[in-house]
This record gives structure tokens, sequence and C-alpha cells, in this order.
């Protein structure tokens, strides 16, 4: 009986063991994550990095050399059109004022001058014509009673002496006329001329008060201190902050899919969770090189986007946006809707070349072929190949062959 029962144990410890090794050789299910086919909404975009500017900057300059009195707006003060934003020191430009006026009466008393000259000259050319016509009617009367013995020659002979004078007399005069007149057309130009030097220091006295002629928001103040400048020196820069736009520079490969009217997103760090959105505006005819930060030389296309109106009631609390910031700009391409949707990373490239996946099938994983519409950097339509709710291996290791038992782990983080 002690033996039978010693032969019981070794068999029981005997079939133990070979259960233990069965179940140890028995294969074992991979691990997988997986996802779940979803119906749903997905984009195609081109994402690159845009910099905020304004399509129209006023820039405030010297009107003329001088000295530049201290600017008091600052960097974000906005200005209304019209608004007195920069001064220069007038001393100098009221000195040219008062000297102009001053150039100016004395032309003007020069011209009366000459006028009441001429009126005094013409009366003595009336004079001398007067006297001439005396002088000659005399020279005719002398010589007929010379002819009748009752004048002398000597008689004539002064008569027509006193006439020739009388008749040199008249034409001097009358040149004299001439001459003032032409004087007072001379001096009538020399007016105009410093008339118009006279209204030209005027406007330059009235430039020294400097206006902006639009209103905005100082961007840029170049001059602060009192200093002397040349015409035409910066002074500050005026914008308006409601017209902000945003420049994308778009690899020539991927600008053939943009189109003006799509919709941008914007996003900044300081805008939270939900996007800036505007709208493609323009896209630049000419490309131009860019080095990258591998030092690679590439092709782009400035894409200029427009902020939605009422940009900066949408911008959150603590947000802060201007010209010349760096945000990330989303081009949105192409839309689908309601349709068949995967992580991208469950898809690869076949031995054909086409985009295969795993889907988990009766525990097994099963390779296949899918046909996808739009695509992006996290996920994919699907077409072709796959129903809503089936699952999908994401990230599947290269042993992975189809057939394979598989365990889903659920969705990889």
């Amino acid at each position: 009986m002690k033996t039978l029962k010693n032969y019981l144990i070794i068999g029981v410890i005997i079939l133990v063991v070979a259960g233990l090794v069965t179940v140890a050789m028995w294969p074992q299910p991979t691990l997988v994550n997986v996802d779940t086919v979803r119906r749903g909404n997905i984009d195609a975009f081109v994402e690159e990095q845009a910099k905020t500017r304004l399509p129209e900057v006023t820039r405030i300059t010297m009107p003329l050399a001088g000295r530049i009195e201290p600017i008091t707006v600052r960097e974000g003060d906005a200005v209304k059109a019209d608004q007195v934003v920069a001064t220069m020191e007038t001393d100098d430009l009221n000195t040219d004022v008062f000297e102009a006026i001053a150039m100016v009466g004395q032309y003007e008393k020069f011209i009366e001058s000459m006028v009441q000259s001429i009126a005094a000259a013409e009366k003595q050319v009336i004079a001398s014509e007067a006297l001439a016509s005396f002088t000659s009617g005399e020279l005719a009367r002398l010589r007929t009673l010379e002819e009748s013995k009752a004048a002398t020659p000597s008689d004539v002979a002064e008569m027509e002496y006193r006439s020739i004078e009388s008749r040199v007399d008249t034409q001097r005069d009358e040149l004299t006329v001439a001459a003032i007149e032409a004087i007072k057309e001379a001096v009538k130009i020399a007016l105009q001329d410093a008339v118009e030097q006279r209204r030209k220091r005027e406007r330059d006295r009235a430039r020294a008060t400097i206006r902006t002629p639009v209103a905005g928001t100082i961007l840029n103040r170049r001059i602060n201190n009192e200093q002397y400048l040349a015409a035409g020196e910066e002074l500050l820069t005026i914008g308006q902050l409601d017209d902000l736009e945003a420049q994308v520079d778009v690899l020539t490969s991927e600008v053939a899919h943009v189109r003006v009217g799509q919709r941008v997103e914007l996003r900044d760090p300081t805008f939270g969770e939900e996007p800036m959105l505007g709208t493609v505006h323009q896209i630049e005819p000419e490309a131009f090189t860019k080095t990258s930060s591998l030092g690679v030389d590439q092709q782009r296309v400035p894409v200029i986007v427009r902020l939605d109106e009422g940009w900066k009631k949408k911008c959150p609390e603590g947000c802060t946006i201007g010209v010349g910031y760096r945000l990330m700009a989303r081009i949105i391409v192409a839309e689908s809707e309601d349709t068949l949707v995967i992580p991208r990373t469950a898809l690869f490239r076949g031995d054909n070349g086409q985009w295969q996946l795993f889907a988990v099938r009766d525990g097994q994983a099963k390779l296949l072929s899918v046909k996808l519409g739009l695509m992006n950097d996290t996920s994919a339509e699907v077409i072709e190949g796959l129903n809503e709710n089936d699952q999908v291996i994401l990230a599947p290791e290269s042993a992975l062959a189809d057939g394979t038992q598989v365990e889903a782990l659920g969705k990889e983080t």
C-alpha cells in the first residue's frame, strides 16, 4: 500500500510539471496599444511660423533740417488724426519769416515809389510834348515872316534849335517813363519771388508743429531728447493695430495647396487653448531663398493672413500681441466632416508602397491595406478598408505579422 501511495504522488507531480511545461510553452499573445476607428472631422493643413505685421505703417519724419524738441508721446500711446506728436525749435524759423515779410514790404514800397515816379514822368512827357508843339508852330510862323522880311534868319535858326531841343526833351522823357516802367516790372517779379519765399518760410514754420496724418498707435519712437536733425530723419512710426496681419513663409512645394480665403489658425502660448483665427488674404507672386536652421537653402513664398475682425476682443486676458510677434500658423488647406478617422501612428508603408495597418480581428493582428483621404501630422482619413468601431494597432512593432495573437492594452498615451 505504501508503494502504491508513493507511485500516486509521483504521478501527480509528473502531471503538474507536465501541465506547467505545457502552459509555459503555449504561445502568448503580443501586447499592443490600440485605438478605435471613429467618425469625426479632419483637416489637412500647412503649418509654419508666422510673423505679425501691418499692411501700412506711417512714418513721421523731420519736415526740414532743424532742432527737434523732446518728444513726449511714447510707444503704445494712441493718437488721433492731426494730433501734434512733435515740435521743432522755431526761433530761427521765426527770424526767417520776419526777414521774408520785411523783404516783401520793401519791394511793395519800392513799387509804390515807382508808380509815383512814372506818374511824374508822364506829366513831364505831356509838358515836353506841349513845348515841342509850341516851338514847331512858332518855327512855321517865323519861316512865313522870313519870306516877307518880317523875321531875320537868325530868329528862324534860334527857333529851329528850340524846336529840336523840345523834341529831344520829349523823347528823353518818354524813355524815362519806359525805363521806370521796366524797373517797376522787374521789381514786381522780385516781389512775387519774395512773396513765394515768405509763404515758404511761413509753411516751414507751420510744419515745425509736426502732426500725425492718421489715427493709430505709436509703434516706435526713434528720438527722445532734443537734438539737431537733417530733413527726412525718422521720428515716429504709427500704425493701426486693428489692421494687424501675419506673414507666413510657406515652402514652394506646399504653397500650391494654399488658396486665398482659406481659414488660418494662429497659436501662441499666451492665447490659451483656443487659437486666434484669420483668413488667407494674399499669396505673393515672388518666392525668396531662406536658409533653414540646418543650413539648407529653401524657396519660400510669403502668404499674408488677415486676422478676423475684432481679434482684440477675442484675445484672452493676458494675451499680448503686436507688430513683429512670432506665432505658429496653421493654414487649413482642406477639410472633411463626418468621416472615418484614425491616428497617423497606426499607418505604415507596405512593400508596394501602399498604406497599410494592423486591425484587431478575433484576437489576432489582421494586416489590411487602406485607401486614405486627408492626412495631417496626427490623424488620417480612411476612405476604404476599415469600418467604424474597428480597432487598429498603434505604432506596431516590426516583428508583428498577420495572424499574430494580440492582446489590446488600450490607446497609447
